[in-house]
């Protein structure tokens, strides 16, 4: 931990570690939905929802994240449909969304489809899009071993700039295939919400992650 470096650009990789071997190997419990409260636990050899992630539909129903910070803003985003909360979650992470089973890439080993939220302080040197576009990705790739960008692109997301990073990143077993969205909240503060894959099931869930993402809408701020 005391090698992170505050700011967006040390978190795009937390979600490997959220949701990769470790989760699987030790029987991470998640729960369906937050209304219900129901739990299921993992098997060693889960039989596979393929139509949760062939199909690129959202749950209807919004779910909020409410910040009790000032410094974060609260929002809503539309779930993949069929994913869950998960209740491991690092500390680093503000929200999490994950695929209600995870993909093996053997009997002890498996990755979760998931989507990772973050929202933080620019790094230094980082305050606008322009800034994001300019050297955003090459300070991603410099900062992660082994990653490769696919591609890069600049959008306005229900109203708020955001640069997106699409990316590669080896992982042992697995390679991972990630998409993050930066959401230039502020000058001062910005939202990072990463989807990751394996490599094997991008096409199959990567049309889910973006439509979830671009479903994010930030709420106003009830501050005084």
């Amino acid at each position: 931990m005391g090698s992170y470096r505050r700011g967006l650009i040390p978190v795009v990789i937390l979600l490997i570690a959220v949701f990769g071997v470790a989760a699987v190997a030790t029987g991470a419990v998640y729960w369906t939905k937050a209304k219900n409260k129901s739990k299921t636990d993992l098997t060693a050899q889960p039989t596979l929802d393929t139509k949760r992630a062939e199909s690129s539909t959202l749950e209807t129903e919004a779910e909020t994240y409410t910040s009790t910070s000032t410094l974060k803003p609260s929002f809503t985003i539309n779930p993949p449909s069929g994913w869950v909360r998960p209740t491991d979650i690092l500390q680093e992470a503000d929200y999490a969304l994950a695929a209600p089973q995870p993909d093996r890439a053997s009997e002890t080993k498996g990755f979760f489809s998931n989507i990772n939220i973050v929202i933080t302080a620019h790094e230094t040197g980082f305050s606008t899009i322009e800034d994001y576009r300019s050297k955003y990705a090459q300070d991603l790739v410099n900062s992660t071993p082994g990653m490769a960008v696919v591609s890069t692109a600049s959008k306005t997301v229900n109203g708020y700039e955001t640069f997106i990073v699409e990316a590669t990143v080896p992982n042992g077993t697995y390679d991972v295939h990630q998409i993050q969205y930066v959401f230039v909240v502020s000058n001062a503060v910005g939202l990072a919400a990463t989807g990751s894959t394996t490599t094997k099931t991008w096409e199959r869930d990567g049309t889910k992650i973006k439509a979830s993402i671009e479903s994010i809408k930030i709420l106003p701020s009830t501050a005084s």
